[in-house]
């Protein structure tokens, strides 16, 4: 006879309140006579521990008179020898041990976990197709056994492994309280992992990043950067330094970078990478940035995120600023979550409007992820429909009407300009008035497009059909002439989103100082351009002023490329019959 982990699990449930045969069977997806067999073997050890304190199971129900102190010695290092630990519990201790231990024979991981060196090899073996998902392999040294492969996938593997056992707690960082056995010895491989880290210089570090940036990071996404900033740097000590970053040259512009470069690197060009790392992670939680890297895919998300809503008769969010506002500031660090694998873990709970919003949403996740390089979460859309419903909130509230006020004023005042005490009231109370004269309404493709900004190219390669809508927007006066070394640069450092099935490329204005207004520029090319090993048939570029006024333009394109419409206008043969077939579309 042995004990497991169901064992241990069920003393400590039966110790903790009253509980029936049926519920603790329902608990572990067994039958009653199962639990029976457990019972009668934890009673055969508690026997060893103290006389007369064992389970009853008396009409079903289950009676246990045990103090808290035999609990603990029943789950603790003297039942170590008579413990079978299973699959799961072998690979994660092998893990701690791989992580967070300097060094690691495979004679004391066996002769811990009481296997056989065939048992061993085997755990070994299914721990590599583990790490093989993270491009992490094993490496066997006289003996001793190694984690190597991707630098940053083994911190963020790390930082999810230790995340399971501590936590910070304020200003101090605490253990995860375990009452098994080998819980408490990871939870001292931990221990000693993290005294000979300088757990003060992260402490510090997010106070400068709170005190520069006049922020308060969220409890739980501190913890997490937390947790990395002590594996980053303890990597780095051992000499593992990151030496590349695909979008450095955004991350680099960033308020983040720019810290952690100054205040922590001390601009010491070595560590260039780490910071831009770093800076991505602290963007996975907050984002204080005049932000553009990832803007399209943000905004094409939210237009379809509209257009979602609007079929349930919520139509009016996308002229709230205030909404597009904070939504594309959640949504840019909710991309940098996913794509770093962050799970805030926040408890959240709807009400019953957020609710029925959520389902809403829900039924077309699919559809709104799609605009997306990686699907976002389930609990961010739970956040994103609170986010909408906080903005219906505040539209329902009862506001001024403007045309009152100027009749008074009107009648008041006969020498004064109307317009001026329009715009004076509008900035002094923009919440309290509710512009009833004009509806700022977002433009919309038909706002914008015109028959000179279609063009039927017959181009053979990417830097020269670039020439053509850059001058086409150039010569129509939508952007200065510095723009067009802000759209060179874009192409050579990838800075453009693939849309429609990877057969259109989309660039647009990023730098607003050069953008005079919003235009767009519409090429069709006769033959494929091959371009990054994709076939480019379509091309936009959007010169864009207002960071929200294009999003009607965006979403009529939207509607354009789900009919498989830009195929359909290419087969045109003018620009007047475009503009007809559009008009079609999307009105």
């Amino acid at each position: 006879m042995s004990l497991n982990r169901k064992d241990f699990e069920i003393i400590r449930l039966v110790s903790n309140e009253k509980i029936n045969l049926k519920e603790l069977a329902l608990n572990f997806k067994t039958t009653d006579r199962n639990i029976r067999y457990s019972i009668d073997n934890i009673n055969h050890y508690l026997k060893k521990f103290s006389a007369g304190n064992n389970i009853e199971v008396i009409n079903g129900v289950i009676n246990f008179d045990i103090n808290e102190e035999l609990v603990k010695k029943f789950c603790g290092e003297k039942n170590k020898k008579n413990y079978i630990f299973s699959k799961e519990e072998r690979e994660e201790y092998i893990l701690i041990c791989l992580f967070f231990r300097d060094t690691i024979s495979l004679k004391a991981i066996e002769e811990y976990l009481q296997v056989s060196i065939t048992t061993l090899r085997k755990d070994l073996k299914d721990i590599e197709k583990i790490l093989e998902k993270y491009q992490l392999y094993l490496e066997n040294s006289f003996g001793k056994i190694f984690v190597k492969g991707n630098e940053k996938k083994l911190r963020h593997l790390k930082m999810i492994y230790a995340l399971k056992y501590i936590y910070l707690n304020e200003e101090e960082l605490k253990y995860i309280d375990k009452l098994f056995f080998f819980q408490k010895d990871i939870v001292l491989i931990l221990q000693n992992y993290l005294s000979n880290q300088n757990i003060n210089r992260c402490f510090d570090i997010l106070k400068i990043f709170e005190k520069k940036l006049k922020i308060k990071f969220e409890k739980e996404f501190k913890n997490i950067i937390f947790i990395y900033l002590i594996i980053t740097f303890e990597r780095i000590n051992k000499g593992y330094i990151l030496v590349k970053k695909n979008n450095w040259e955004f991350l680099k512009n960033t308020s983040y970078y720019k810290i952690i470069q100054k205040d922590i690197f001390k601009n010491n060009n070595r560590y260039m990478y780490e910071a831009l790392h770093l800076s991505e992670y602290f963007l996975s939680g907050h984002n204080s940035e005049s932000f553009y890297e990832n803007r399209f895919l943000i905004d094409s998300f939210v237009c379809k995120l509209l257009n979602v809503l609007s079929e349930t008769k919520i139509k009016n969010l996308i002229n709230d600023k205030e909404f597009l506002e904070e939504i594309i500031e959640y949504l840019t660090a909710a991309i940098y979550r996913v794509k770093n694998n962050f799970i805030l873990n926040y408890k959240l709970e709807l009400n019953e409007i957020e609710s029925r919003v959520y389902e809403e949403i829900s039924k077309n996740r699919d559809e709104i992820n799609k605009y997306l390089k990686e699907p976002l979460r389930d609990e961010e859309f739970m956040l994103i429909s609170q986010i909408v419903c906080k903005h219906l909130r505040k539209q329902k509230i009862e506001k001024i009407k403007l045309n009152k006020i100027l009749g008074i004023i009107e009648k008041n005042s006969e020498k004064s300009s109307i317009d001026i005490i329009a715009k004076e009231l509008l900035e002094l109370y923009p919440n309290l008035i509710e512009n009833d004269i004009k509806t700022n309404k977002q433009l919309s493709l038909l706002d914008i497009i015109t028959e000179k900004d279609i063009k039927f190219t017959k181009c053979y390669d990417i830097k020269e059909l670039v020439d053509v809508f850059i001058s086409n927007l150039y010569e129509n006066s939508f952007i200065e002439r510095e723009f067009i070394d802000s759209v060179y640069s874009m192409l050579a450092n990838k800075e453009f989103d693939y849309i429609d099935n990877e057969s259109t490329l989309i660039f647009y204005g990023k730098e607003t100082k050069y953008n005079k207004r919003l235009g767009i520029s519409l090429i069709f090319n006769e033959n494929n351009i091959k371009f990054e090993d994709k076939d480019i048939k379509y091309f936009i570029l959007l010169s864009n002023v207002d960071k929200y006024n294009y999003l009607g333009v965006l979403r009529d394109l939207q509607k354009l490329i789900e009919v498989n419409g830009l195929k359909e206008l290419s087969k045109l043969q003018s620009q007047k019959s475009v503009i007809e077939k559009i008009v079609n579309i999307i009105d």
